[in-house]
């Protein structure tokens, strides 16, 4: 096959010739990128998982909490009622002071847990491996800069 004649716009414009192996250059480059995309996000699902699982924990120890200190306000209430209707028996008002005590404890135990948590920040790995890729392409970057306008890589 020969070449098409150069057209008019074409004959003062110097012809560069074309790099074979920029088709297999590129595709090498893409599939490169396209691992690099697929591993930080497997590493971000993994991440969302065991987000998940510590929120969800969070979540229930919250809420049994909340459902004990309601349960310790409707028992200190009825002692309290019972207390002041037999102000001279004393023993059934007392044993209901007794187990809000213990609602409160448990209930301060549970949104303590609920509070505190596992872990540090969420998706750390994540981010730690994108700080690294950000510090990778600096360095790369900076030494492939010419030095002045007037030198070139």
């Amino acid at each position: 096959m020969s070449e098409p004649p150069p057209s008019e716009s074409d004959a003062g414009a110097p012809r560069s010739p074309r790099p074979d192996g920029i088709g297999p250059l590129l595709a090498s480059a893409l599939a490169t990128l396209l691992d690099h995309f697929e591993a930080r996000a497997d590493l971000f699902l993994w991440e969302v998982g065991e987000a998940r699982s510590r929120l969800l924990r969070r979540l229930v120890c919250a809420v049994a909490g909340a459902v004990a200190l309601l349960a310790a306000y409707a028992i200190a209430v009825a002692a309290l009622v019972g207390w002041i209707a037999e102000s001279q028996s004393l023993a059934w008002p007392m044993a209901a002071f007794a187990v809000a005590l213990g609602h409160l404890l448990l209930a301060a135990i549970l949104l303590l847990l609920a509070r505190r948590g596992r872990g540090g920040a969420l998706f750390s790995d994540s981010l730690a491996e994108l700080r690294r890729d950000r510090e990778v392409l600096r360095r790369k970057a900076g030494s492939t800069r010419p030095r002045n306008w007037d030198e070139r890589p």
